[in-house]
């Protein structure tokens, strides 16, 4: 991680260490927080925006221990950098959250017919 914030810091690209997942489950063993980069393309404020961009997703390529998750808001690009075990554990909660969701409303369905 420290040298892909020193190829963002060279690059003149706008980044901050983010923090994904959350505590949903009662149970601490269940939860999942993990700490990555938000790495951010603002078209509208920087005009040299699609080539960092382009440069960004080149060096990113080549680093394959890092999973890069694209997020777009508004014309604002926004990448999602995690290791592939952070990614993994991430994505093992989203789908624990789903259906612990979809078991409580049918739960709640079944008590009210």
């Amino acid at each position: 991680m420290k040298k892909i914030k020193q190829f963002l810091e060279n690059s003149g690209i706008e980044f901050r260490v983010a923090e994904w997942g959350g505590s949903y489950f009662e149970d601490d063993r269940k939860n999942c927080r993990v700490f990555g980069l938000l790495v951010s393309f603002d078209g509208w404020h920087d005009p040299d925006a699609s080539s960092k961009k382009a440069a960004f997703l080149q060096h990113m390529s080549r680093c394959r221990a890092y999973d890069v998750k694209p997020i777009r808001s508004y014309g604002i690009y926004s990448f999602r950098v995690l290791s592939v075990f952070d990614a993994a554990r991430l994505d093992k909660y989203d789908r624990e959250v789903s259906d612990a969701i979809i078991l409580f409303w049918a739960t709640e369905r079944a008590k009210r017919m």
